[in-house]
């Protein structure tokens, strides 16, 4: 809660209960001269659910930039727009914290309702707590134009905001009004609009600044050549290099009882990217049904399966979804069975050489009594053997992380998230953060 709406509850502006890692950005960004101000303030700043909208001034882009991945900010890869997106998860307060970061208030698909105003907008910019935003009167007139333009509706927070700021005096002087005065029916109607907003007249409001819109959509025409070239040059810029913005993969390693299923699906739930979830243990009654038992071909069938799935796995991955495999090909390397017959070696060089390596594997720590008391099922040594074994795989397949299952489902997920995001936000750019308070990994 900022500006009206903070003003509205009482809470002083020393006192807003802004997320830590978000006062943090704020304190880093003043520290290092970089003016900027919030464009649209967040709903919820102790714990945002969407994105951050932050106003940098264009001279002073690249010095926020480097600010933020000082922070374990990582800069999502999005060829084609001249806004920049970063990302950071807070394992301590399992946040998300997603920051859009802009030099420009302009409008539409392709920011073509461009108002030149951000400069001014900054040299006016109040202080409220540890933010920066905008003056009440240009709020009122970019909030209105995010609305009917980028959103096409007003919801009820929009419509709330627009109430509180909608002073009929002075709000039609600024930076921001004088873009949209061009293109109203009526040197009166600004002032209509103000009025419409403070008495809630929905409708009135809609239809005037939707008219003023459509006259202004008009008066742009066409994309401007210079701004048509320079943005294909993003898009250019964007498609060098695909690797930065593929997803990642994930095999989920442990015993029976270690909760990798439900590891699995806390990360569907709970991963900032949309996350496919795909079960690699095919079982004998699986293979029966797809092939007959004849020597050779029920193997066959199986490496068919498996590739199947990896190539859904591939096909996503390119998307940009986070790829997680319940159980893995890893398994048969760790087996207690030793390979005793040509057809046994064979198929354990495959399953070491044949398959491609998870972008991380995470192995599910706990003991074999523990396990056995979840599930009830095979023997607590047996459990306790497989868990030693699986804590060796590094030796066969590099790097692995353990994650302690012993505690609480919630902690584990956060854990897993945490380990997760560093590896995007390596690629990304970010340089690690000083750890949280509370929590260590």
């Amino acid at each position: 809660m900022t500006g009206p709406d903070a003003v509205e509850a009482g809470i002083p502006p020393e006192e807003l209960p802004w997320h830590p890692v978000l006062a943090e950005v704020f304190g880093s960004l003043a520290r290092d001269g970089v003016p900027w101000c919030l464009l649209r303030p967040p709903a919820h700043p102790a714990a945002p659910s969407g994105d951050v909208d932050l106003l940098v001034d264009r001279r002073a882009r690249n010095r926020a930039g480097r600010v933020l991945a000082a922070l374990g900010f990582g800069r999502i890869p999005n060829g084609g727009t001249p806004d920049a997106f970063y990302l950071r998860y807070d394992a301590g307060t399992d946040c998300w914290l997603y920051l859009h970061v802009t030099s420009e208030i302009s409008f539409g698909p392709h920011r073509e309702l461009r108002t030149g105003a951000a400069a001014a907008c900054l040299a006016r910019r109040v202080r409220w707590g540890a933010a920066w935003q905008l003056r009440e009167d240009d709020d009122f007139w970019v909030t209105l134009l995010h609305a009917v333009v980028d959103k096409g509706s007003l919801s009820p927070r929009h419509r709330q905001r627009l109430s509180a700021l909608a002073d009929p005096t002075g709000h039609a002087t600024g930076p921001v009004a004088a873009a949209v005065a061009p293109h109203l029916a009526d040197p009166g109607d600004a002032g209509r609009l103000l009025r419409w907003a403070r008495d809630g007249q929905e409708r009135e409001l809609l239809g005037a600044a939707q008219a003023a819109v459509d006259r202004w959509c008009r008066a742009a025409g066409h994309e401007p050549a210079g701004q048509r070239v320079r943005r294909l040059f993003r898009l250019a810029a964007g498609l060098r290099n695909p690797w930065r913005r593929r997803g990642l993969s994930i095999a989920l390693l442990g015993p029976d009882g270690a909760g990798k299923s439900t590891l699995a699906e806390g990360l569907t739930e709970h991963f900032f990217f949309p996350v496919w979830s795909v079960y690699m243990d095919i079982r004998a009654e699986e293979l029966a049904r797809k092939a007959p038992p004849v020597p050779g071909l029920v193997f066959l069938t199986y490496l068919v399966l498996l590739w199947g799935r990896l190539a859904g796995a591939r096909r996503r991955q390119a998307r940009g979804e986070l790829v997680v495999f319940d159980r893995y090909t890893y398994d048969a390397l760790v087996t207690a069975e030793p390979a005793t017959t040509a057809k046994q070696r064979v198929a354990r060089w495959m399953h070491g050489h044949l398959f491609p390596r998870a972008g991380l594997t995470l192995v599910l720590d706990l003991p074999g009594e523990v396990m056995f008391a979840r599930k009830g099922e095979r023997d607590p040594e047996q459990l306790e053997q497989e868990r030693q074994r699986l804590l060796r795989l590094h030796e066969r397949v590099g790097v692995v992380e353990v994650l302690d299952a012993t505690q609480p489902v919630e902690l584990v997920r956060r854990d897993a998230v945490a380990r997760i995001w560093d590896r995007y936000a390596t690629r990304w750019g970010a340089r690690p953060p000083a750890p949280t308070p509370g929590a260590d990994r």
